[in-house]
């Protein structure tokens, strides 16, 4: 099984996982932890044997070496920004979609990209 927590920015996903998650399945498992904090339950917990937990911390000697860049998860992703037409016809490969290149990392993000829902999504 594989449990993913994602959010906006501040909808927090931390605290509930560093506060209620993490110590509920810590204790699930007879092991030693903090007390969660208060929630109501937390169901599915018989479905875990094991706890991983995955987060952007830096992994290695530089703040852009994160599990994800680690295990090139981003590289799929970055292959598909790269072949979309506006990327195309603008000459960008998927260098300019990344944020372990410090080119890409420095540059400004670009303008917001609409669609046809209320939301927007930034793309560098």
């Amino acid at each position: 099984m594989l449990t993913v927590v994602t959010g906006v920015s501040g909808s927090g996903k931390s605290t509930l996982v560093n506060r209620i998650l993490r110590p509920a399945v810590l204790r699930h498992l007879g092991l030693e932890g903090p007390e969660p904090g208060a929630h109501e339950r937390v169901e599915g917990l018989a479905a875990v044997g094991e706890l991983v937990v995955v987060d952007a911390a830096p992994i290695g000697r530089t703040p852009r070496s994160n599990p994800a860049t680690y295990t090139g998860v981003l590289t799929p992703i970055r292959d598909l920004f790269a072949s979309l037409p506006e990327a195309r016809m603008r000459g960008w490969d998927k260098s300019r979609f990344s944020f372990n290149v410090e080119a890409a990392a420095a540059r400004p993000a670009a303008a917001p990209v609409r669609s046809s829902s209320s939301c927007s999504s930034w793309l560098p």
